[in-house]
């Protein structure tokens, strides 16, 4: 094998390896966060890493104590809930049945999510159709990426590799 035909054989090994890089990342990136049974079904690990949940908020669960500013409440995904508590302002549109994700990690005995953050969404009949359009444009971004790396590999290969080689 000639000089220039290993060279253009490293090179689509690179375009290939970055591809699949991007592929994996992007799907992954496309889970942003998790579902309380998920969560709950490995405790030990999210006791020492942070992760994001989404639920709804328990009706009538929710605990505020201004002097302690701490907020507590039970997210549920309509399987499995949870115990959430939270040090810090409590936000003012968080409610019985709204929906939220959370960031945080389990306690020592997997029992109660200790959140940092909060994010309260707002219901509305839209939300379900823009969800599955922004996952359906992920999912396509992420084919429309991996195909043109993959087409710069096999174009750099043809470009490098003399003709009597392929």
């Amino acid at each position: 094998m000639s000089k220039k035909s290993r060279m253009g054989l490293a090179i689509l090994i690179v375009i290939v390896a970055f591809g699949y890089l991007i592929y994996t990342g992007m799907s992954k990136a496309s889970h942003y966060y998790l579902t309380v049974t998920e969560v709950m079904a490995e405790t030990a690990k999210y006791e020492t890493s942070s992760v994001k949940i989404n639920g709804d908020v328990v009706p009538g669960s929710i605990s505020w104590n201004p002097s302690e500013v701490l907020l507590s409440f039970e997210v549920t995904d309509g399987d499995q809930q949870v115990l959430v508590e939270y040090i810090g302002a409590k936000p003012d549109n968080l409610e019985g049945g709204s929906p939220v994700i959370l960031t945080g990690r389990l306690d020592a005995d997997g029992s109660t999510f200790l959140a940092t953050e909060i994010l309260t969404q707002c219901p509305s009949k839209y939300e379900g159709e823009e969800i599955t359009t922004a996952q359906g444009n992920s999912n396509l971004l992420m084919g429309v990426g991996f195909l043109a790396v993959v087409g710069l590999g096999f174009a750099a290969y043809f470009l490098l590799v003399p003709k009597k080689t392929w």
